[in-house]
């Protein structure tokens, strides 16, 4: 690992802990768990500019971070099993070649979508809950999800232009 990969990597965990501790300084949403995934922009950027092994480190860093920092047991648990889905998403899309036709609008909100049903199973498997959880809680998770993925997406289109990528990829 190069000095400047490395020092890349610190600078989106270092923006993905800040718009964490900055999200969690919010009122909550009306849904119980939901949040609007600001530290996703960190991410998703890091992820697509840097590649898929960088942003799967910042990923679990952020989560295992905030996790110690501010949350409990629980919610580490929610959170890398939400972070996990995530990353395979992330993996799937990249090998698909999904990047390539979609904005990061559509990924944050696959990703969005892919972090609640992790979340849903870890809480199915935890409390166990079957369908029912997936029924009753999951369409406004999801729904909310999708508004605050593609929320996030068009900020990590803005930002990613911004830092220099083309059409909102430019992956290395």
């Amino acid at each position: 690992m190069t000095v400047r990969r490395l020092t890349t990597d610190a600078m989106y965990l270092c923006a993905a802990l800040m718009l964490a501790f900055l999200e969690s300084l919010l009122p909550p949403l009306p849904v119980p768990g939901l949040k609007l995934g600001l530290a996703n922009l960190a991410v998703l950027c890091c992820s697509y500019g840097a590649g898929p092994a960088d942003g799967a480190a910042v990923a679990f860093s952020r989560c295992l971070l905030m996790g110690l920092l501010f949350g409990s047991g629980t919610s580490l648990l929610f959170s890398l099993t939400g972070t996990t889905a995530v990353v395979c998403m992330l993996c799937l899309l990249r090998l698909a070649g999904a990047h390539r036709c979609f904005s990061f609008i559509g990924i944050s909100v696959l990703t969005a979508c892919a972090h609640h049903l992790g979340q849903l199973l870890c809480a199915g498997l935890l409390y166990g809950w079957g369908r029912e959880i997936l029924s009753a809680y999951g369409g406004g998770l999801f729904l909310a999800g999708t508004v605050c993925g593609v929320l996030t997406g068009w900020m990590a289109n803005v930002l990613f232009r911004r830092l220099g990528g083309k059409r909102g990829f430019s992956i290395a």
